[in-house]
């Protein structure tokens, strides 16, 4: 784990291309997504700002999205890219 990885919550939204209030609400412990501990982690304070694993949130972003495409046209198949090994 590299702490280039781990970004506070504005530049992790820019990096993934949503808004600060959207990646706040995906990180909700009651109904968001992001796990706790695996996707993001807070700091040993109540001001200690919220850092992000920004591949590990981009890669489940990724999949929901699938998710999302797939249950509007189950019909389409669409190419799954490994991005480790940078090929289809």
């Amino acid at each position: 784990m590299t702490t280039e990885s781990w970004l506070p919550t504005p530049l992790a939204a820019r990096a993934l291309g949503i808004s600060p209030r959207t990646l706040k609400r995906y990180s909700n412990p009651g109904d968001g997504f992001l796990v706790p501990g695996v996707h993001w982690v807070a700091g040993p304070y109540a001001n200690s700002p919220i850092r992000f694993d920004v591949a590990a949130c981009r890669a489940v972003l990724h999949h929901r999205g699938m998710q999302a495409i797939a249950a509007v046209n189950p019909g389409l198949r669409l190419p799954v890219v490994n991005a480790a090994a940078g090929r289809q």
